[in-house]
């Protein structure tokens, strides 16, 4: 269970990849009469989680998807909904959330009556739709609005802290949208009752397809491929792609994502193998789970699925690298901070990897002229694996959908500590 750390397993937690009544043992779900059968909550009919039944684990949310389970406070869900009743669901809004009301919108002023979402980033014209009649954007890449704000939607980059939350004395939530939260501190946002949200479902599938497009991309060597089509040279006699039927594909983490490529692994003809420190048996039919060296000394391509932790920071390093198969390949659609970029560099170069395929670097964007871009061998993409149409609109839909729910007393689908 340590292959990764173990400082902070609630990290690791949900994404159906651990048993969650397997972490801690102060107190049991059925101690919660309002839920029933499985701490996890997917044959629990309010389809909730109490934190304090799994230990200290803050924040997890991130991971707690997979079954529409939403994170709360176990203390605050019982005082609402009273033991053993439904009453008041309608009206939770999470743990250390400022007073939240419902805006009812009537006559010519209804843009004054309207929720305020402040957005840190420039928010596409092409989801208007979402928020016409229903709430006004402020913002969008400036501070305009901000102190009036009643909710924020968050990107990846902004850093929000205690000082950024004062500039926002009437906002009632922070709706991340995307997956990761590394950028909201939530332990501010909770002194300052904001609560915290995030949209792990939304880019699930098409994270999933670009990986294996990564996976494709650097295994069948089509930049080598293209150059040569783009000097007029006909193709090689000699093969150098990489036959992935009865080929071995490594997992690093075997959460949503992963298990999505997992099974078109399956479909290929692979062998498929994971390691992640909270699984006990693997999710995916077919999946073998193994110990984290065991995965990297026999898989042909590795492909990361791990969080960002001060345990998996910089966990493929130049060891790691070292003890990959020789003509392995490395696929990251995770986060950058992961991988130890000039040990990277140094592998490909060595020889020791036969490629890589990278969504995510540390720092982001690579720098123009970055020796890691102009390796034929490597394909990198601008962290764009969700920017599928659907996947792209899925989460502005569901930050917004979070932030109106708590706005109006309604649980959010996604509430993180």
């Amino acid at each position: 269970m340590n292959d990764l750390g173990d400082d902070e397993p609630q990290e690791l937690l949900g994404e159906h990849r651990v048993e969650a009544g397997l972490h801690g043992q102060r107190a049991q779900a059925r101690h919660l009469e309002v839920l029933t059968d499985r701490v996890c909550g997917w044959q629990a009919d309010l389809r909730l989680v109490p934190t304090d039944v799994l230990g200290d684990l803050e924040p997890f949310g991130q991971q707690m998807d997979q079954r529409g389970v939403d994170v709360v406070d176990a203390c605050p869900v019982a005082r609402q909904l009273g033991v053993g009743g439904h009453a008041g669901l309608g009206a939770f809004v999470g743990h250390g959330a400022r007073d939240a009301t419902v805006r009812h919108v009537t006559g010519s002023d209804a843009n004054a009556q309207l929720p305020r979402l402040f957005v840190d980033h420039p928010f596409p014209d092409a989801y208007n739709d979402l928020v016409e009649g229903r709430a006004v954007i402020l913002g969008s890449g400036t501070d305009d609005g901000l102190d009036t704000a009643d909710a924020i939607l968050a990107s990846a980059t902004r850093p929000w802290n205690a000082a950024a939350f004062a500039l926002a004395p009437n906002a009632k939530v922070i709706s991340r949208v995307g997956v990761g939260y590394d950028n909201v501190d939530v332990a501010d946002a909770t002194a300052a009752g904001v609560v915290v949200c995030n949209t792990p479902i939304a880019p699930m599938v098409s994270t999933a397809e670009h990986t294996l497009a990564l996976m494709f991309a650097v295994t069948k060597c089509l930049p080598h491929h293209m150059s040569r089509a783009r000097q007029g040279l006909r193709g090689e006699g000699v093969g150098r792609a990489l036959e992935l039927d009865n080929s071995v594909l490594g997992l690093v983490g075997i959460g949503r994502i992963a298990s999505r490529v997992a099974v078109v692994g399956n479909a290929l003809g692979m062998n498929v193998v994971a390691s992640d420190p909270a699984v006990l048996e693997s999710p995916v039919p077919g999946v073998d789970m193994v110990p984290f060296d065991q995965l990297l000394e026999t898989a042909d391509v590795v492909s990361v699925h791990a969080p960002a932790l001060p345990s998996t920071f910089q966990m493929f390093n130049t060891a790691a690298f070292d003890r990959m198969k020789t003509g392995a390949y490395f696929v990251n659609c995770a986060r950058g901070v992961l991988v130890d970029h000039d040990a990277l560099l140094a592998a490909i170069d060595s020889g020791r990897l036969a490629g890589a395929g990278l969504d995510v670097t540390d720092p982001e964007p690579l720098p123009a002229g970055h020796p890691l871009l102009d390796r034929p061998n490597v394909v990198v993409t601008p962290h764009i694996a969700s920017a599928s149409v659907a996947g792209r609109r899925r989460l502005y839909e569901h930050s917004i959908e979070n932030a109106l729910a708590v706005l109006e007393g309604k649980p959010a689908s996604r509430v993180i500590g």
